[in-house]
């Protein structure tokens, strides 16, 4: 008996590598007999050495990966192209070796598994993370009431009447879920943040040594990573770094795969960064020669659900952090905090710099931050919520393989 995992995002890409592996290794550590389905752009299946690399890493965690190609031309057809197929792949898995179990990770993810589980009568997880349809509206992508929106929406309540439980980023995502879902329905629904490896991500012991090392010069390191564009805040983000590194004598840092936009903006502003593209595994090493960290999403009403990655590995690195208002729980974890702040998206780039330095000088700076990251944002936590989650619905791990991870 195994678990199937459905994944739409790449086990090879960043998002899939930081919030999608931990959780599946970590269940299989647990005894769980886990078999993940993603889907891997053509770019990433061309590198045959990581795919190789990736799976060996896999077999060795007692994880089935197979990889799927992911479908970018002409969107709406594509998607339901790579759904079909999902599908198609899962009910042959089960035919293989029966699945107890099936755990979809956002939307496309989860009509795979309400079709596969339909048809082998086992319940499904909808890992619907945050409000995937409110958040396309929002960003532009869709419209209010186009046909693709009243689709998904259709889709939506589908998804939330049929699974057997809910998980949702936030606590304020998880208390808006009921008025998405069919009339008198209520879903099971649990709250499991993106989570972030502790031994993974943590200060460095001689930070000037990798500062040095990757280049940056002397004096404190203020760093945003991730996108810039859609749904965040680009300029706020970039003046506020280049004020902060102007006015300490420091250095700002930019990693993001939207190298030509971050530059455009920069040159627009007239501001000045230091910009790369990495690897997600050579985050750590950059976060470690840090000292505070940015965190600008754009608070649209969607954005309730959105549990920013990027915030539990800033504070897991000994980061301080800075974050805008009104973005999934972070004025709630927050609270009362002196390494970690929220602030209006409308606040000026000089206000939040002045906190940002007042909290860079705070002596215990990064003892306070690791707290914050295990309370809130700690992997071990996040993959026992998991866990939970599995035996609320009768599924146990395997008894065997518990006795091969021991």
């Amino acid at each position: 008996m195994s678990v199937l995992y459905f994944s739409y995002s790449g086990a090879l890409d960043p998002l899939g590598s930081s919030q999608v592996l931990p959780y599946v290794c970590g269940l299989a550590d647990l005894g769980y007999r886990m078999r993940l389905v993603s889907f891997e752009k053509v770019a990433s299946l061309k590198k045959s050495g990581r795919v190789h690399a990736l799976a060996g890493e896999l077999e060795a965690r007692g994880v089935e990966w197979v990889p799927l190609r992911y479908h970018r031309r002409f969107p709406v057809v594509a998607t339901g192209y790579d759904i079909l197929r999902g599908g198609r792949v899962g009910r042959r898995l089960h035919r293989d070796r029966p699945i107890r179990l099936l755990h979809a990770r956002s939307y496309p993810a989860g009509l795979m598994a309400s079709h596969v589980a339909k048809r082998i009568g086992a319940p499904w997880i909808f890992d619907m993370r945050g409000f995937w349809v409110d958040e396309r509206i929002e960003a532009g992508i869709w419209t209010a009431r186009g046909p693709v929106t009243r689709a998904a929406r259709l889709a939506e309540r589908r998804l939330l009447a049929d699974s057997a439980a809910v998980v949702q980023l936030t606590h304020k995502g998880a208390a808006l879920v009921g008025a998405l879902a069919p009339e008198g329905f209520a879903p099971n629904t649990t709250v499991i943040p993106t989570c972030v490896d502790m031994d993974q991500f943590r200060p460095s012991d001689d930070q000037e040594r990798v500062r040095s090392h990757l280049g940056i010069p002397g004096g404190p390191v203020m760093i945003y990573v991730g996108s810039l564009s859609t749904w965040y805040l680009p300029d706020l983000t970039l003046r506020v770094g280049n004020e902060f590194a102007r006015r300490t004598g420091g250095s700002f840092v930019v990693l993001t795969r939207e190298v030509d936009f971050a530059r455009a903006r920069l040159e627009a502003l007239g501001v000045n960064a230091i910009v790369r593209a990495v690897e997600h595994h050579q985050v750590p090493v950059w976060l470690s020669a840090a000292d505070v960290g940015l965190a600008f999403v754009r608070p649209d009403p969607a954005k309730r659900a959105s549990a920013p990655t990027k915030v539990g590995e800033y504070l897991a690195c000994g980061l301080a952090v800075v974050a805008i208002s009104g973005v999934g729980d972070l004025d709630t974890q927050f609270e009362g905090a002196t390494v970690a702040h929220t602030f209006p998206a409308d606040v000026e780039s000089a206000q939040v710099v002045d906190l940002a330095i007042e909290m860079w000088t705070t002596p215990d700076r990064s003892t306070q931050a690791r707290a914050l990251a295990k309370r809130y944002y700690d992997l071990k936590m996040g993959i026992e919520r998991y866990a939970s989650l599995y035996r609320s619905l009768g599924i146990e791990p395997d008894g065997e393989r518990i006795a091969q991870c021991a």
